[in-house]
C-alpha cells in the first residue's frame, strides 16, 4: 500500500491519502448482477486495520482489458454499510462502476480527504474543549490526542489512571499475560515506564513497525510504517544515539 503525492493541480497540499491497488484480467468475475457493483474481496484484519487510519484508504481495481481502474474508499464503505469486521476470514467490497479513476474521480478523492481531514480536526477541537471544561470543574488534567494510543486522567498531583486504545491496548494485555502480574501491578509507575520503553518500543522498533526519518535540519523523526505519522522526534542524531544506548538498558526485572 502506498502513500499518494500531496499534489493537487501542481500545488503541494497538507492532505494525503493511502492507496491499496488491485488488478485483474476478468473484472467479470467480480462484476454484481445489478450492472452497477464490483465485488472485490478485502482480508478483515486488513479492513480493520485500515479502518482505524485518518486518512483515506483507496481501494482500486484496474481492469487491464479496458484499462479502467474503479475505487472506493475503505473507510466511507465500512461506516456506509455498517460492516461488521470480527470473526470473518474475507469481505467483498462493493465499488461502485460509477467510481472511475479520471480526473472527475480524482476531485472526488480530493474533496472525500478534505472532508475526512476536517473531521480530525474537530475531534481535535471537541476534546480540547472537553479537557478544558474538566479541568475548570473538577480540576482533572487529559492527555489524549485522536487516532492516539492511549488516554491519561489525572485527578490530583501523584494519581494518573491510563488507559490504552488499539494495538497498544493488545500489546499492554499481552506483556501482562506474558509476566504474569495483575492490571493493578502493571499500572504501578515503574512498570508501566518498563513496559513502554523495555518491551512496547523495543518490540515496534524490531519489527519495523517504526523507521527512521533523518530530517535535513539534522534531527531523526520515528515514523508509524503504517500510516506515515510520526511516533516520537530527536533534535539530533546524537540524542537518538544517546536514547538508543538507554534504551538497551531498560528491562523487566
Amino acid at each position: 500500500m502506498g502513500l499518494a503525492s500531496r499534489l493537487w493541480r501542481g500545488l503541494t497540499c497538507t492532505y494525503s491519502f493511502f492507496v491499496q491497488a488491485k488488478a485483474t484480467d476478468h473484472i467479470e468475475r467480480y462484476s454484481q448482477k445489478d450492472g452497477k457493483h464490483l465485488s472485490y474481496p478485502i482480508a478483515s484484519d486488513h479492513l480493520e486495520h485500515w479502518s482505524r487510519f485518518w486518512e483515506p484508504v483507496i481501494l482500486t481495481v484496474w481492469d487491464a482489458k479496458t484499462g479502467i481502474t474503479y475505487w472506493q474508499i475503505i473507510q466511507d464503505y465500512i461506516e456506509d454499510e455498517e460492516i461488521i469486521l470480527l470473526n470473518r476470514n474475507n469481505i467483498n467490497v462493493r465499488i461502485p462502476l460509477s467510481n472511475i479513476l479520471d480526473e472527475n474521480g480524482i476531485r472526488r478523492i480530493f474533496y472525500c480527504t478534505i472532508q475526512r481531514f476536517e473531521r480530525f480536526d474537530r475531534a481535535n477541537e471537541g476534546m480540547q474543549i472537553l479537557s478544558d471544561f474538566l479541568k475548570k470543574q473538577f480540576d482533572v488534567n487529559t492527555l489524549f490526542h485522536p487516532g492516539g494510543d492511549y488516554l491519561f486522567i489525572q485527578k490530583g498531583e501523584n494519581d494518573v489512571e491510563p488507559h490504552f486504545l488499539g494495538d497498544m491496548d493488545k500489546a499492554v494485555e499481552l506483556f501482562i499475560q506474558e509476566k504474569n502480574i495483575t492490571k493493578e501491578q502493571f499500572f504501578k509507575e515503574e512498570l508501566l515506564g518498563r513496559f513502554f520503553f523495555g518491551y512496547y518500543l523495543k518490540n515496534i522498533l524490531n519489527d519495523g513497525s517504526v523507521y527512521e526519518e533523518h530530517t535535513k535540519s539534522g534531527g531523526v523523526n520515528l515514523l508509524y510504517r503504517k500510516n506515515g505519522k510520526i511516533f516520537t522526534t530527536f533534535e539530533t542524531v546524537e540524542d537518538w544515539n544517546i536514547f538508543k544506548s538507554e534504551l538497551d538498558k531498560w528491562t523487566y526485572p
